[in-house]
Formats: C-alpha cells, sequence, structure tokens
C-alpha cells in the first residue's frame, strides 16, 4: 500500500495504469477528480 501512495505519478491520459517506472501507477485527472468528490474535498 505504502508503495502504490508514494510512487504512483499523474499522466495526461484518463484512467489509470501501470506506470512507466515499473512501480506504482500513473493516473489522470479524472481518479483524482472522482477522489476528491468522494471525499469531499
Amino acid at each position: 500500500l505504502m508503495c502504490e501512495l508514494l510512487w504512483s505519478d499523474p499522466q495526461p491520459n484518463l484512467g489509470r495504469g501501470p506506470s512507466k517506472r515499473g512501480v506504482g501507477l500513473s493516473f489522470g485527472a479524472d481518479v483524482t477528480k472522482r477522489f476528491l468528490q468522494e471525499n469531499g474535498l
């Protein structure tokens, strides 16, 4: 879990997928927006 939290990177594309660095995930603005809305932020 800590690896996912600390090593994930934003990307210009929508959605999420594997990181090019081989650790963590890449995520788009849509993922960030949904997280903020679901958590009242």
